[in-house]
């Protein structure tokens, strides 16, 4: 397990990457993002191959953005369907969150996924925004490897997210278990 400690507004606060373990149940926010069972995982499984799912995921609180986001099957990483951005897995994915059903912005106060693969040193970037699109914590994936993450919103919450390629990244990279 990697701890990068990132600022926020003043605050210092954990940013845990994890490898292929699940995260602890921690007690957190009632909103979250998930495997750690507040709230049911996207596992992308939910629609066939070749879908764009922008807006598929409306009822569960998510809109999805980016380079065409679409179910793609990718035999390297954690499941046989994951979201990529576009069917080749080299651009970026955006997701939103909002009130399940609507397109009214909420937050989430605790969020992860898993995202891989990835094979370039710092070629995959985060970045978490605030309400107002502030940016409220970025990084990028230290190692090659698929990992799991785990983002805290802390009193602002997460209310946007956005993962792309930085560098050199030549397979492209897929999300899963949101």
């Amino acid at each position: 397990m990697h701890v990068i400690k990132w600022s926020v507004v003043g605050l210092l606060v954990p940013l845990v990457i994890l490898g292929h373990a699940r995260p602890s149940a921690a007690p957190a926010a009632p909103s979250f993002s998930g495997l750690d069972g507040y709230s049911k995982p996207i596992t992308f499984s939910e629609f066939p191959e070749g879908t764009d799912v922008s807006d598929s995921y409306r009822g569960e609180g998510v809109l999805f953005g980016g380079a065409g986001p679409t179910i793609v099957k990718d035999d390297t990483s954690f499941g046989s369907q994951v979201l990529s951005g576009g069917p080749d897995g080299m651009g970026d994915i955006t997701g939103r969150y909002v009130l399940p059903g609507t397109s009214t912005p909420a937050p989430v106060y605790r969020m992860g996924f898993d995202i891989g693969p990835i094979e370039g040193v710092d070629s995959v970037r985060l970045e978490f925004f605030g309400q107002n699109g502030e940016q409220i914590g970025a990084y990028s994936a230290p190692s090659p490897v698929h990992f799991r993450i785990g983002q805290n919103g802390c009193n602002v919450g997460i209310y946007s997210w956005s993962a792309s390629i930085f560098g050199s990244e030549p397979d492209g990279f897929g999300i899963d278990n949101l």
